[in-house]
């Protein structure tokens, strides 16, 4: 296979570029890395599926989302980490965190580290998302909110601020606090905070902090299945198959289509 990378204009860009791009991580690979060809596929189904004469609201229903937010795993730092590095454009702080540091975050008393995954009747989207709490007397903060884009327009990130929610109730949280840190990638989860009606309390020009209610946040998502501290049931190994009208031959040129028209956000984002 042949990957074509379009290379930021200004040279002095390349080198974080080059860094932040999955094809060359090859010192370890992760449960997602490896699963990337089938999750191609999967994905060749969902959007067959979605363009199919449907509505979004029947496409959610039947989609059959399953997600789970549960505390971090020893062996999900890696993982965690590299979510951290690759995701922009849902990604509430921008910032980027190695093995190391993440590991010492899950060690820490005082924060809270959670990972989100998600399945459907497609297959499996693995470890999509990242969620890192402080506790604070009696508030919360938002320390990491982040999720990867290939998952976006099906409302996990609604899950996440559900499962934050639960969080801060058990432990008699009064309310929650979020920084969101402006880049020229993260409009759009600037626009998630502002849909679910967060206050703004402080603009200092460089970030903006904000305040919700714990009693303000949601509790259960519309057509989503959601485990919250627990793995979801059923969690899919291997593409699942579905009644479709694509062949199996059919699914894997498309597959190579999509990889070969993806945006290289989609690349250092997956």
């Amino acid at each position: 296979e042949v990957l074509t990378l379009q290379l930021p204009r200004e040279t002095s860009h390349i080198p974080v570029f080059l860094k932040h791009v999955w094809a060359f991580d090859t010192v370890r690979v992760t449960r997602e890395d490896a699963l990337r060809n089938r999750m191609y596929e999967a994905e060749v189904r969902r959007k067959e599926f979605k363009h199919s004469n449907i509505s979004l609201e029947s496409f959610k229903k039947n989609l059959c989302l399953k997600v789970s937010m549960r505390a971090m795993a020893e062996d999900e730092t890696e993982r965690a980490s590299q979510l951290t590095q690759r995701t922009n454009q849902y990604n509430l702080s921008t910032i980027r965190r190695n093995e190391d540091e993440i590991t010492k975050l899950a060690f820490d008393s005082n924060y809270m580290c959670f990972v989100v995954e998600a399945s459907d009747r497609f297959g499996d989207y693995g470890i999509i998302g990242l969620a890192i709490l402080k506790n604070d007397n009696d508030k919360l903060l938002l320390d990491t909110f982040l999720m990867s884009c290939r998952i976006n327009g099906r409302n996990v990130e609604d899950v996440m601020l559900a499962g934050i929610g639960r969080y801060a109730r058990e432990n008699r949280k009064k309310v929650v606090e979020a920084v969101y840190v402006p880049t020229e990638k993260n409009k759009p989860i600037y626009e998630f905070i502002k849909r679910m009606d967060w206050r703004l309390i402080d603009d200092n020009g460089n970030n903006l902090r904000y305040v919700i209610k714990t009693e303000d946040l949601p509790e259960n998502i519309d057509f989503i299945e959601f485990y919250y501290n627990e793995k979801y049931k059923g969690n899919p190994d291997r593409l699942q198959t579905v009644e479709m009208n694509l062949s199996n031959s059919e699914i894997a040129c498309t597959a190579e289509v999509l990889k070969e028209n993806a945006s290289t956000e989609s690349f250092m984002e997956f």
